[in-house]
């Protein structure tokens, strides 16, 4: 009698987390932003911004051109733009050019990262601040930093100025 551990393994909890992996295969060519509760695996090309609450995989025929935000990003191809995530691996075949904020980052032998990198610490503060201030964090952290810095100057701006007047009669008075 043969056993059906095999159909119990494919369906079992962590296979079933595992399954939640968006393909973009090799054919593809997409634009616009893609939200993924899941992972992503990417062997064709984007072009704009991929939000995803796991792990995105660039394939060695995979292309991104725009914004990433995710948990975890792997590089096997090419990412052009700006990368926000916890942790990004360049594996020895991948590129990335632009701007990142991570906590860890580990390249391979082979593996380039072409640009700047900031410190993940600051991005966390910039998001907790936005939050505080009631902005949308589904905007692009630049947008939002400047809604921020408008709002810091504004504040500074309506705080009361020390004329030069009173500030005599208290160098007179002391």
């Amino acid at each position: 009698m043969a056993t059906n551990s095999g159909l119990t393994k494919y369906f079992s909890r962590e296979h079933s987390k595992a399954a939640d992996v968006t393909y973009i295969g090799v054919d593809a060519q997409l634009q616009g932003e893609i939200k993924l509760q899941g992972g992503a695996l990417i062997a064709g090309q984007l072009q704009g911004v991929l939000r995803s609450t796991s792990h995105v995989k660039v394939e060695l025929s995979g292309v991104i051109e725009g914004d990433i935000y995710c948990k975890e990003l792997k590089v096997c191809g090419v990412v052009k733009g700006r990368v926000f995530c916890d942790k990004l691996i360049i594996v020895s075949s991948g590129v990335v050019d632009g701007s990142l904020a991570c906590q860890q980052m580990e390249i391979y032998d082979g593996g380039q990262f072409i640009g700047t990198r900031t410190s993940a610490i600051s991005q966390e503060v910039a998001q907790e601040s936005l939050v505080e201030k009631g902005v949308d964090i589904t905007q692009t952290l630049e947008e939002a930093l400047v809604t921020v810095a408008h709002e810091t100057k504004s504040k500074l701006s309506s705080k009361p100025k020390t004329s030069d007047s009173s500030l005599n009669a208290l160098n007179l008075a002391s």
